[in-house]
């Protein structure tokens, strides 16, 4: 038995093959001379991506130099280069079992929870259905909220959850939480017929910036979902976000509210599905 602790590298016994080997092998195994009609994948949006790359492909990419100038690179030292949090949504009709996903959730090394109002419980209106805001309360009752945010996400349904939120903030029942964000997008919430009339859409989400969620949270949002469930390109879904966030700020500012108040209030929700490369 060894007495090193060092363990060898894995493949070490095995000759790494040559781009023509491993060519070679492909065509073989596929049965076919012309590796584009199987190995490649030509997006609507006229971007082309392998089916595989070696570590080759990556020599000539300018942003894998270590000695970066300009952020990220220049902050790898002080700053984490990846700060992401690690956020789950959760809807469920019962709310004992809603409470219970939850817990998981943050025993499992979630940061952040999504509540998202099962369907059927919102039709385009921000009243709190019958039981909705003691529902909501049972469902937050001793999670461990303290270092975890709270969103509430889909729609006009985000709006119902804020309007328990502050019902149970005034019946003094709410534990202590960071409220980080109000998924409504007026725009996205017309698009997908959440919503059927303009002005009030709009009211809505001049009433939000009224009465943000925290300091530090978003009140309103700019959705992609709707398009790319409709079935969207990606320069199709960037093209109507782009659209939403100019009729969005338009509307806010006929309704008084300045530049700088709206967009420290907005947070962007990008759809990535199986595209992550897109």
């Amino acid at each position: 038995m060894s007495t090193s602790s060092a363990l060898p590298s894995l493949f070490d016994e095995f000759p790494a093959p040559s781009d023509e080997e491993w060519t070679a092998k492909v065509k073989q195994d596929l049965g076919t001379s012309d590796l584009s009609d199987v190995l490649r994948w030509d997006t609507i949006d006229g971007v082309t991506l392998p089916a595989y790359q070696r570590r080759d492909d990556l020599a000539e990419l300018p942003h894998l130099s270590r000695e970066g100038t300009a952020p990220p690179l220049s902050d790898a030292t002080s700053t984490p280069a990846n700060g992401w949090r690690v956020r789950q949504d959760l809807w469920h009709h019962a709310p004992d079992e809603l409470h219970s996903l939850a817990q998981d959730a943050l025993d499992g090394g979630v940061t952040d929870l999504g509540l998202v109002l099962p369907s059927g419980r919102s039709s385009g209106s921000e009243e709190v259905p019958g039981g909705c805001a003691d529902e909501l309360a049972e469902v937050l009752q001793g999670l461990p909220l303290h270092n975890a945010a709270l969103h509430l996400d889909r729609g006009p349904g985000a709006l119902v959850l804020l309007e328990a939120l502050h019902l149970l903030d005034d019946r003094g029942e709410i534990p202590a939480l960071s409220l980080a964000s109000v998924g409504y997008d007026p725009v996205a919430a017309l698009a997908d017929g959440s919503l059927s009339t303009v002005p009030p859409a709009f009211d809505r989400a001049d009433d939000l910036l009224s009465r943000r969620p925290t300091p530090d949270g978003r009140a309103l949002s700019i959705a992609l979902r709707p398009y790319h469930d409709a079935g969207a390109s990606v320069v199709q879904e960037l093209a109507a976000a782009l659209g939403a966030l100019a009729e969005t700020l338009s509307q806010l500012l006929d309704r008084g509210r300045s530049l700088p108040e709206i967009v420290s209030q907005l947070h962007v929700q990008t759809a990535v599905s199986t595209s992550y490369f897109i």
